[in-house]
Order: C-alpha cells, then structure tokens, then sequence
C-alpha cells in the first residue's frame, strides 16, 4: 500500500495511527525510515532471530538481503503477519534510485505482507 501526497498532510501519523489501531491484527511491526537505498534498508532490518547469529554480522549486503527476505518468506508461510512501515520514502519515479528499488519492491510483494510507503512523489 501507499501514502502519498504533499509534504506536511500528515501521512507519517497516519501510518502509525494504523499501526496502533491493527497491532493486534499483526506479529510484528516495524517502523523504518528510508534513507536512499530500499535494499539496504531491507538488509537491515532487525528480526528477533538476529540475536541467534552469536554476534556475527554479514558484510555482503546481498546475502543480508536475501536472508531478510527469507525470514519475511518463512513468517508469512507461518502466518505471521508484518506490517513494515518505510517513512520519507520521497523519491522521484523516473530517477535511477526508483528504478532500482523496484526489484525490492517486486521481492518485497512476493512476501505478501502489507508495507506502507510515505512518499509525496508517487502517482498512480
């Protein structure tokens, strides 16, 4: 899902206003803001199964990458339910950085989970 519209209307409260009003309709919730790069972002999520790795940090962004994924994957088919919130996600649909968020948004969609996107640049 997506929330877009002018700066300042307030999309960022109402994505947490939801988050609130559902929590009991999901597992887990995270509350991400966007800083340039959505793969990177996904790579660095925090799942509570990342207290098991001992310590141990992946330097290879893909390998990061996939193993979120992978966990998003295996708790959907559990029937666990993520809701992702990713803030200020304002970039431009017809620049470099759109393009290759794309892909993650093809992989994050395969998931099935619901992701709320705060942009002011999307349309429709």
């Amino acid at each position: 899902a997506y929330l877009y519209g002018i700066g300042g209307i307030g999309k960022s409260e109402t994505a947490r206003e939801y988050a609130e009003e559902y929590r009991d309709s999901y597992t887990t919730i995270q509350l991400s803001v966007y800083s340039g790069d959505l793969k990177a972002l996904i790579a660095g999520l925090k799942f509570s199964s990342d207290d098991k790795t001992g310590g141990y940090f992946e330097k290879d962004i893909n390998i990061r990458y996939e193993t979120k994924l992978s966990l998003l994957s295996k708790a959907m088919i559990n029937n666990e339910r993520t809701l992702l919130i990713i803030d200020n996600y304002n970039v431009e649909p017809d620049s470099d950085e759109y393009k290759r968020n794309v892909e993650v948004m093809k992989d994050l969609k395969k998931t099935a989970y619901s992701y709320p996107f705060h942009d002011e640049n999307i349309t429709e």
